[in-house]
Order: C-alpha cells, then sequence, then structure tokens
C-alpha cells in the first residue's frame, strides 16, 4: 500500500510499480536463463568430449583384439610347424644312435667313483667333484667335466689325471 502511495506521489500509478517490477524480475530470469544455457552447453561439450574419448579407446580395443586375434594365428601355425618338423626329425633319427647314453659320466666303475676313484658313490654325487666344482677348479657342461683354466676335458680313468690332478 505504502508503494503505490508512493507512487502516486511521485507520479506513479500502482500499474507503472507493478510493471517496473516485472521488468525487472524478467531481466533477472533473463540473466539466470542465460547463465544456465551457458553452463548447460559446457556440460554438453564436456558430454560430446568424453564420447570422443570414449570412442576412440573402444577403436583401440578393437585393433589390438584383431591384432591379438592375428598374433594367436600365427602361433598356432607356428606351433603346428614345430610339430611336424620335430616328427620329421624323430623319424629321420630313429636308426641313429644316441652317442651320449655310450658314455654317461656319471656311472660308477668297478673301482668306485671315477672322479676320485674312491668306493660308495658315483660320480654325480662324488663330493670332490662338487667342491672342485664350487671353487671353480673345474666346470660342467651337460655331462662332461672340463679343467676350468685350459678347457680340456676331465680324463677318465684310474689314472693320476683326473681329480688328483686338479688337486
Amino acid at each position: 500500500m505504502a508503494e503505490t502511495i508512493a507512487g502516486h506521489l511521485r507520479g506513479n500509478s500502482c500499474d507503472q510499480a507493478v510493471v517496473t517490477r516485472s521488468d525487472t524480475t524478467q531481466v533477472q530470469t533473463g540473466r539466470m536463463l542465460h547463465e544456465h544455457k551457458h553452463t548447460i552447453k559446457m556440460e554438453s561439450d564436456e558430454l560430446d568430449e568424453l564420447r570422443n574419448i570414449t570412442a576412440n579407446f573402444a577403436d583401440q580395443v578393437k585393433i589390438e583384439q584383431k591384432q591379438n586375434t592375428e598374433f594367436r594365428n600365427i602361433v598356432q601355425n607356428m606351433q603346428i610347424e614345430m610339430k611336424k618338423l620335430l616328427e620329421t626329425l624323430a623319424q629321420q633319427q630313429s636308426g641313429v644312435s644316441n652317442p651320449q647314453t655310450k658314455h654317461a659320466t656319471y656311472k660308477m666303475t668297478s673301482d668306485g667313483c671315477w672322479y676320485c676313484e674312491e668306493q660308495g658313490h658315483f660320480t654325480m654325487n662324488c663330493p670332490h667333484r662338487e667342491e672342485h666344482l664350487n671353487q671353480k677348479k673345474i666346470k660342467l657342461l651337460g655331462h662332461k667335466l672340463y679343467f676350468a683354466h685350459n678347457n680340456t676335458a676331465v680324463p677318465r680313468g684310474n689314472s693320476e689325471k683326473s681329480c688328483k690332478q686338479i688337486v
């Protein structure tokens, strides 16, 4: 009521005051609407960017899956080829005897261990041999023993040339 009276004194009618208030409200509402539209546009842009990133990631996954499938096929084909080659090699080698089975160094001679010439153990379990291996006086390649200083084979037998030669 006071506003209406004050409006009359200023020469404004009640309708003009309501219109002025309405204009101010409309301006504020317009500003808020503009800010909300701007915020929605920014969120929409961020959502589009996330969609692009997700699409790129999905494309990379598909490419890697395809590559993995190709590699898997290559490995399987190589395994098949290796199996065929091994079968062919086994057929070719069936008539040839294995020379390593004839002269295995772990057998005990009638006099005992050929390495230290003691009774009761095989060469592969010889404590002297283990000690010499640890001291790097000899080295073991397969089932054969070699002198470390000149890479010659340790001679077998009951002579002064095996363990006694090293000591």
